[in-house]
């Protein structure tokens, strides 16, 4: 009889040791089947069972993680999307009203005929630069996408983006005065480095008011360079300069024309090229935009 006892009292002890914590890690494992990774075995032993349930409790923090970050990626392409399709429906609907408008027979005076003409044109070439815009930043987001890298001068680059951004200052009756290193060894994509301080400078000049300057100033320090691009323009709210580099960000009236892609392709530029890009700005006091990075070897 004593020897009975002691059998239950050993099955029980067994089974509280070994075969319910299988059973709590099955139930675990089948949560995680049915997409419940927040489950958790919640045992602490210091054996091989508590071995085994500690990496199923971190196999589930890890599938929570990646689920969570899934969802961050579902959300932020259905929010692509979702811009992309507003930006895209705003000119069109435009281009299909003012046609309709055209068609109808209505407009016959020869000044609002011309109007309308015009306003087609533009809503045309609003949807072109938005498309080019798109097929830029897509292609500089994609992984596979390779810049083509070279030993150059850091300031050959910018310095043509400059020589092009005066044509637009000139006709904004923006002045643009600018001091560039004469020699900055540097690895990177020709084309890509000129369009990024371009596009900054387009940025600059266009948000600038006529009779005011941009200004363009370069110095080195160590093995460190550094451009700051300065405008006297109405500046950028706290808020907005949070998310001044996102997609589809556009401020003011000045910038109506825009896509809001330009300083997200910039910023996509200076990761491929390991630069630091960021905004420094104030209501009423304009903005400065720096980019800055480590000098390589003598070219």
């Amino acid at each position: 009889m004593l020897g009975l006892l002691l059998s239950a009292l050993l099955a029980a002890a067994l089974a509280k040791r070994f075969i319910a914590p299988l059973y709590r890690m099955k139930d675990t494992a089948e949560a995680f089947r049915a997409g419940d990774y927040q489950a958790r075995t919640g045992l602490h032993q210091n054996d091989e069972l508590g071995l085994l349930a500690e990496s199923l409790d971190e196999l589930g923090m890890r599938l929570e993680e990646a689920k969570a970050e899934r969802d961050n990626v579902q959300k932020q392409r259905q929010e692509f999307l979702a811009a992309v399709s507003h930006e895209l429906r705003t000119p069109l609907t435009v281009i299909k009203g003012t046609w309709e408008l055209l068609e109808s027979g209505i407009i016959k005076e020869g000044a609002k005929l011309q109007e309308c003409r015009q306003r087609i044109a533009e809503n045309l070439a609003m949807l072109e630069r938005l498309v080019r815009d798109l097929l830029e930043l897509t292609r500089l987001q994609s992984p596979g996408f390779q810049v083509q890298m070279e030993s150059l001068n850091l300031s050959q680059p910018f310095a043509d983006a400059i020589r092009s951004a005066n044509t637009l200052a000139e006709k904004k009756g923006v002045k643009l005065e600018a001091d560039l290193p004469q020699l900055v060894p540097f690895m990177g994509d020709y084309g890509r480095l000129r369009q990024l301080l371009l596009i900054i400078l387009d940025n600059a000049i266009k948000f600038s008011p006529s009779g005011t300057a941009v200004d363009v100033q370069g110095q080195l320090t160590g093995t460190f360079w550094q451009i700051k691009v300065t405008d006297q323009g109405p500046g950028i709210a706290p808020e907005e300069r949070l998310h001044i580099f996102d997609r589809f960000k556009k401020s003011g009236e000045d910038n109506a024309q825009g896509t809001g892609l330009g300083l997200a392709i910039a910023r996509e530029i200076a990761i491929r090229h390991n630069i630091e890009i960021k905004c420094e700005s104030e209501l009423g006091k304009g903005a400065v935009f720096i980019l800055q990075g480590q000098i390589e070897p003598a070219i």
